[in-house]
């Protein structure tokens, strides 16, 4: 057991990250870069006590006492140089699957417009995330679905170039 007295299920150490699935929090990702000074990446929820953790890639196979869930995690890589991006990218949404809050990542070659609309999958406007003027390089805009119902709902953004859609799992 840690201080706070929980009590750790499993721990998978790969590359820089150590994955731990924790009795009461689920699973934390752990920055192990500098050994002398882990920090917290990551963590995510999960319905039990998590108690098994696999990585393939960038999913994270967790095993709780009710489910097996699958996340999707990418590491955030910390450049010394500021560069600005050649292309357009929008990440996938982290945590995710989640409840009612998540962030959603995106790089942008150049500072332009940018509108970021929540689609059903029935294929409607549930909300608009985004709407507004954003700075070339890496940005990121938080989404609070809390009114939402759990399902499986899409982010669409837009530029006046480009557009890319991701899809999101809501689960309350």
């Amino acid at each position: 057991m840690d201080n706070l007295g929980r009590r750790i299920g499993r721990v998978l150490a790969l590359g820089n990250y150590a994955y731990l699935a924790d009795s009461r929090s689920g699973v934390q990702i752990v920055d192990i870069s500098d050994p002398s000074s882990p920090t917290l990446a990551e963590s995510f929820d999960t319905p039990g006590r998590a108690g098994g953790v696999a990585v393939l890639g960038n999913n994270i196979y967790v095993a709780d006492n009710y489910s097996l869930m699958i996340l999707s995690y990418t590491p955030t890589v910390i450049d010394e140089e500021i560069s600005i991006p050649s292309s357009f990218s929008l990440f996938q949404n982290h945590p995710n699957p989640f409840n009612a809050k998540t962030t959603i990542k995106f790089v942008l070659p150049q500072a332009s417009q940018v509108k970021i609309d929540a689609i059903d999958i029935a294929g409607r406007r549930v909300d608009t995330i985004a709407d507004g003027q954003y700075q070339a390089g890496d940005n990121c805009v938080i989404w609070d679905a809390g009114d939402l119902s759990s399902g499986i709902y899409f982010a669409k953004m837009e530029t006046h170039e480009e557009s890319e859609i991701i899809k999101m799992v809501l689960l309350k």
